[in-house]
């Protein structure tokens, strides 16, 4: 579901508590966004996405029956016994944008942010209008939708133009609510002082040498969690068993991490780090990678014509 190539190289997640309630932010790497249940989805200076906050429970029939546009996927609390399959709570609704929308120009709001705020704007009212309570405020977390803490319940697997979205809402837009939010995005100022964020002094201080070997990735952890990940997507794909997948993701990761970064000037990673990205990737692998249609790979999806 989600665009892991359009998310930030170093943006920030929400630590929560029992409830699954926001108490703090962080601010971490991408392969470590992918893995919080709150997570920053906008890269700094760019609106990828335009999400809502709906803050009551109602059935998707709904936005079906009014001809709202429907959102890649929303973001829902876990359903309760009895509810169907198209029943949501509290969800974010989360569209993915065909192409970013610069928000500020020589530290002025940009024509294009002004329209991604009058769309939103206008969304907003239409929810409103058939009852629901929506936050008006733009939600500068999303609820991750690879997380255990959501059920998601997917819309309309495609990208929108903002110009799309105009046409689908009726075509006449309405004036954004003043919110501190449309002023900007409280996001990191800096990077911390790691060579794997992609963003800092740190990196562009790597050697020629370290750079051929990222191959272009953000560091080291970042290379070892998509190589691991595309491998696990592969053996997902031939069929095997949970346990044999296990072991390979866990042999091909640190082998990787030995062999690829033996002659990196910081050498390989901890093995602690390299457990981290082997975790999650196995975790998604095999409970919730599934080849084909409702593949998360962006191949597969594009070969039956999911996505363009």
């Amino acid at each position: 579901m989600l665009r892991e190539d359009r998310l930030p190289l170093f943006g920030q997640y929400g630590a929560v508590d029992a409830n699954n309630t926001i108490i703090g932010r962080v601010s971490a790497e991408r392969f470590v966004l992918m893995m919080m249940t709150y997570i920053q989805t906008d890269r700094r200076g760019l609106f990828d996405v335009l999400a809502v906050d709906i803050d009551c429970n109602f059935d998707l029939s709904l936005l079906h029956e009014a001809g709202l546009p429907l959102p890649r996927y929303f973001v829902s609390r876990r359903r309760q016994p009895g509810d169907t399959p198209t029943f949501l709570r509290r969800p974010h609704m989360v569209f993915w944008l065909r192409r970013p929308v610069k928000r500020y120009r020589n530290n002025r709001q940009t024509k294009g942010a002004r329209y991604f705020e009058a769309v939103r704007a206008t969304l907003v009212r239409k929810l409103r209008d058939l009852g629901l309570t929506v936050d008006p405020k733009r939600p500068d977390l999303s609820k991750n939708p690879h997380h255990d803490a959501w059920d998601v319940v997917q819309g309309e697997y495609r990208d929108w133009s903002l110009d799309e979205l105009r046409a689908a809402l009726g075509g006449t837009l309405d004036t954004p609510e003043p919110s501190w939010r449309n002023t900007g995005f409280p996001e990191p100022t800096a990077a911390p002082k790691a060579e794997n964020s992609g963003l800092t002094a740190g990196t562009s201080a790597l050697t020629p040498h370290d750079r051929m070997l990222l191959e272009g990735f953000g560091g080291r952890n970042d290379f070892i969690f998509n190589k691991t990940r595309f491998h696990g997507y592969s053996l997902k794909r031939q069929g095997l068993e949970d346990a044999d997948i296990a072991r390979r993701i866990d042999q091909f990761a640190h082998n990787l991490n030995e062999e690829r970064f033996a002659t990196y000037s910081k050498g390989p990673l901890k093995s602690s780090e390299v457990d981290t990205c082997i975790r999650s990737v196995t975790d998604f692998v095999i409970n919730r990678y599934v080849p084909g249609a409702d593949s998360k790979d962006r191949g597969a999806c594009r070969r039956k014509g999911l996505i363009a």
